[in-house]
């Protein structure tokens, strides 16, 4: 999906953006083949420790990702600029969109699978002894089921959309916040502070840096309050969006800080997603393991510490060395392309595919091969399919949304 901001495009977070896709429909294939299910259907001692217990875990296991892809969401919309109440309506308005034609299309190609060579979902259920998967495709994925799900941001008719109800609802939430900060700092004036006409070692906007602090310390209680209290599930992730916002007004460093220190900001990106693979569990197991004591229930991995972790990869990445070059080489920005396209179709594939290539092959090799041969099979496939959906239904989807905000602005024109 397209962002507009009013600084030059970072292209390596739309390199972070595709691995974060990736890892999340690899944690989605591992919960289904193995992690949720009851029971082991039957992989070693070895490979459960490969997906469980090693710094390999953090491809299967989405949670880094997905506070990831939702800072990058907030920190893409905070860099949007929203000086009328008409350009925030229309913000509003235009994200919605950009969510719903996709979803729209989506749903229908679900609709037509469903209809046409169907979905394994129950029978894998039963076999892997998954009730996750049990959950999904139910019922019959109509036509007018999938125009509702469309229009309301839902999931009965592709599971793993559920969260972007969450990314629509805070990016919002975001261009509210950006709207008012923009109105509040045109009455105060440039509150940018030169230093006596050198170059800054830090730039940036320096406008109501207590509010940013202020708002996500609000958000973050709010949305603790309502995980906890009103049952609102998944809230974390628009802490996580917030918390992009906060990094977006962050000063940046100079180009000569960030050429002189470049390995640090290398190390620090390398070490936030260390930690998050199993780094920060080992060494408090280290720590504590040597002094004979139990480590602390507040000391312990929960997702406060993976927002961190999140964060300072976030930050750091963009002023590393060879991290970066390597998420924006000419061959990642292709792919990164379809990223949004893979998050769309992987379920319906998994469901459609390899459930139905998992009855198939069960009893004739070992799971271990089994597993692996499907996960392999269905990540080319899983790539396939959003190349050629995005070739086809996602410059659809751009047309018509493109199209639709253009009829928006000829009817309200913004100055």
């Amino acid at each position: 999906m397209e962002q507009h901001t009013d600084r030059r495009r970072e292209y390596c977070l739309d390199g972070i953006k595709f691995i974060a896709c990736m890892i999340i429909f690899w944690t989605h294939f591992v919960g289904a083949f193995y992690s949720l299910c009851a029971v082991n259907p039957g992989l070693s001692p070895r490979m459960e420790r490969l997906l469980t217990g090693s710094p390999l875990k953090i491809l299967t296991d989405s949670a880094m990702m997905l506070m990831i892809f939702m800072m990058i969401s907030g920190y893409l919309a905070a860099g949007k600029r929203i000086r009328t109440f008409r350009e925030l309506w229309q913000s509003a308005v235009f994200r919605y969109l950009r969510f719903a034609v996709p979803f729209l299309l989506v749903n229908l190609l679900v609709s037509a699978l469903w209809y046409s060579v169907g979905f394994r979902t129950q029978e894998a259920a039963e076999l892997l002894h998954n009730d996750w998967v049990r959950g999904f495709y139910v019922i019959p994925v109509t036509p007018a089921l999938a125009v509702r799900e469309a229009v309301t941001l839902g999931s009965l008719a592709n599971g793993p959309l559920w969260m972007m109800r969450h990314l629509a609802g805070a990016t919002c939430a975001v261009y509210v916040y950006t709207y008012l900060r923009e109105r509040i700092s045109s009455v105060r004036g440039n509150t940018d502070r030169p230093e006596g006409g050198k170059s800054p070692a830090f730039r940036g906007t320096w406008a109501l840096p207590a509010a940013d602090l202020a708002v996500l310390a609000a958000v973050s209680a709010f949305c603790s309050f309502a995980e906890k209290h009103l049952l609102w599930n998944g809230m974390y992730l628009v802490q996580a969006c917030f918390l992009g916002v906060f990094l977006r007004h962050l000063p940046e460093p100079s180009e000569a800080l960030r050429e002189r220190f470049r390995a640090g900001f290398t190390a620090l990106a390398v070490l936030g997603i260390a930690l998050e693979a199993q780094g920060y569990v080992t060494i408090l197991k280290l720590v504590f393991q040597a002094a004979g004591a139990e480590v602390p229930a507040w000391l312990r991995w929960n997702a406060w510490y993976c927002m961190g972790f999140s964060f300072l990869f976030l930050w750091a990445v963009r002023y590393s060395g060879w991290p970066k070059r390597l998420l924006e080489t000419k061959a990642m920005r292709r792919i990164s392309a379809i990223s949004f396209s893979v998050f769309l179709v992987h379920w319906p594939v998994t469901a459609a595919f390899s459930f139905r290539l998992l009855l198939r092959m069960v009893n004739t090799m070992s799971y271990n091969r089994v597993f692996v041969f499907i996960l392999a099979v269905t990540t080319l496939a899983v790539c396939v399919a959003g190349w050629l959906y995005e070739m086809s239904c996602g410059r659809l989807a751009d047309r018509v949304s493109g199209a639709l905000q253009k009829m928006v602005r000829r009817r309200w024109p913004v100055s």
